[in-house]
């Protein structure tokens, strides 16, 4: 898995891969505890991290695998107030209102938050969605972090950085916010285009359609 990260929110001053693997070990939340979340906090904990979580109204297996992860449950206020670094990784529909409430838990606890505090979107929203979220801190203490995350959960030993990920910035001019979402979404449009191909040669020579004769795919090239 690696990460691919674009430029900041201006006039935030920039954050390098530099800025990030030489600081004190971080102490970060991952929200939520799903499959790609709990990988991803069970990598940096087995590097020594902190990582915080928040449980509430998830279900059991949700609540063992973030236990698995080495995560800790904490309130979404606690949660804010002790976080260096806040990353985003839930469903896409979802991303909009958390980043809304780490931002309205933000601005009611102003100066007590840990400086630099960044808050990371990890989701496959968008450009204009991620845009919208980066919005959400302008003009705040918060810095921003656009990301995309390519490829499956974690898993095993990897070529891995500091901390047990690996983290590409984009560069080039005119690089910024949006730019790590658009390439997350057009990696997911490449993936499912050939999964569905493979879809496709399954069913045509094993006959096992379930009745789905009517499915066309189209390569759209």
């Amino acid at each position: 898995m690696s990460c691919k990260v674009a430029s900041l929110l201006r006039p935030i001053p920039e954050i390098t891969v530099d800025d990030i693997m030489s600081s004190a070990v971080p102490r970060l939340a991952v929200v939520a505890a799903g499959a790609m979340g709990a990988a991803v906090a069970k990598r940096l904990t087995s590097f020594g991290c902190t990582v915080y979580t928040n449980l509430d109204g998830r279900s059991e297996d949700t609540r063992k695998r973030a236990q698995d992860a080495g995560m800790i449950d904490l309130s979404v206020d606690e949660l804010v107030l002790k976080s260096d670094w806040i990353l985003s990784i839930l469903p896409p529909r979802d991303a909009v209102s958390f980043a809304e409430k780490i931002q309205e838990v933000a601005a009611k606890y102003g100066r007590a938050l840990p400086s630099p505090q960044t808050f990371v979107d990890c989701n496959a929203v968008n450009p204009e969605t991620v845009k919208r979220i980066a919005a959400l801190f302008s003009g705040t203490s918060i810095r921003f972090v656009d990301a995309g995350i390519i490829g499956g959960p974690p898993k095993g030993d990897q070529n891995l950085s500091k901390y047990g990920l690996k983290l590409s910035p984009l560069k080039g001019k005119g690089v910024g916010i949006g730019d790590a979402s658009a390439l997350k979404m057009s990696y997911a449009v490449s993936w499912n285009r050939q999964a569905n191909k493979l879809y496709v040669i399954k069913t045509r020579l094993t006959g096992n359609n379930k009745g789905n004769d009517g499915i066309v795919y189209h390569d759209g090239a």
